[in-house]
């Protein structure tokens, strides 16, 4: 009698938790098809500057590129504003499917230093899936300031205090830290002007609005080399070789600060490694691809691909290095 009650207690039981297992099986299954088919629906590309800049043509040639090889629609879609937080912001709170990505600059490695850390950083935030390709940073003057070398800009700022103007792709950019550090390692005072991308940057100081832009070669150089634009300089090591006449911040008599602006593709927190690596893998057939490689370099911008792992070494350093300047140009404004 005992052990009947027992199996009349216990069978329902195990009845219940046999059918919530049944239930748990097409969902299971179906989860591990969707990886298994991806991508089986639209994939979007969040690009969050203007359309126009390089990161924006960077944006399109790979969505171009993935939808031929996937033969499936790949899109992007502009959400410009606050260096790129927008556009990060709706990445981060997407599905982990691998539908909804976004293409950042090193901006994404800046941020964590001048916004609010827990909406900026990347390493909470974000998946890194490829480092796509890199750039120099172009400082260029507009033919109305009357610079024409980096020596002659530092002798009108400390002549004219206040009165020259940098503009730069956004707060916290690339070009805003290398316009700060030249206010700070030579006691100068420059004001300012961010734009939300690079390409209204561009514009104003094709207009005279302001006296010099600070930008990647991606957007700067095409205006430096149709004579728009004075090139006075570009923010690395050795000399861009889409521009070898602009001679290094070093060679200017500046050494100290490089920062190469690298664009990469992210994916939501959490995206499963498998669909990662069907990322990965597209890309890297992509790279195969010489004429793809050539369209990257007509826009004045280095092939620059990198494996999840290894970049997001690279990010954490620049993270690190970059909020340690920055730190130090706060500390020298005191």
């Amino acid at each position: 009698m005992r052990n009947d009650h027992r199996r009349g207690v216990l069978l329902p039981a195990a009845r219940a938790v046999l059918s919530l297992a049944l239930l748990a099986l097409p969902l299971a299954s179906g989860a591990a098809s969707a990886q298994g088919a991806y991508p089986s629906e639209l994939v979007k590309i969040i690009v969050p500057y203007p359309p126009g800049a390089g990161i924006d043509f960077l944006g399109r040639l790979v969505a171009d590129k993935l939808a031929a090889h996937w033969n499936q629609k790949v899109i992007v879609e502009n959400r410009p504003g606050a260096a790129g937080i927008l556009g990060t912001e709706l990445v981060a709170r997407s599905a982990p499917d691998g539908y909804t990505l976004v293409i950042m600059p090193l901006d994404v490695a800046i941020n964590p230093a001048t916004l609010a850390r827990d909406k900026s950083d990347p390493i909470r935030n974000l998946t890194p899936i490829a480092a796509l390709s890199a750039s120099s940073q172009v400082i260029a003057a507009s033919p109305k300031s009357g610079v024409r070398s980096i020596a002659e800009l530092i002798a009108q700022a400390k002549a004219e205090p206040g009165k020259l103007t940098f503009g730069s792709c956004g707060l916290g950019s690339p070009g805003h830290v290398i316009g700060e550090w030249l206010k700070q390692k030579f006691q100068v005072d420059m004001t300012h002007v961010p734009y939300k991308g690079c390409a209204p940057a561009v514009n104003d100081a094709l207009g005279g609005h302001v006296s010099i832009v600070i930008g990647g070669a991606g957007t700067v150089a095409s205006a430096v080399d149709g004579g728009l634009l004075r090139g006075l300089g570009v923010a690395s090591e050795t000399r861009d070789p889409q521009l070898p006449e602009l001679p290094t911040l070093a060679e200017a008599g500046l050494p100290g600060v490089t920062l190469v602006n690298w664009f990469s593709l992210f994916g939501p927190p959490n995206l499963p490694p498998a669909i990662t690596g069907k990322l990965y893998s597209a890309l890297q057939d992509i790279y195969k691809d010489d004429d793809f490689k050539r369209d990257i370099e007509k826009r004045t911008m280095k092939v620059y691909f990198v494996d999840p792992l290894s970049f997001e070494k690279t990010m954490k350093r620049d993270i690190t290095e970059i909020g340690q300047l920055l730190q130090t140009l706060d500390n020298k404004s005191e």
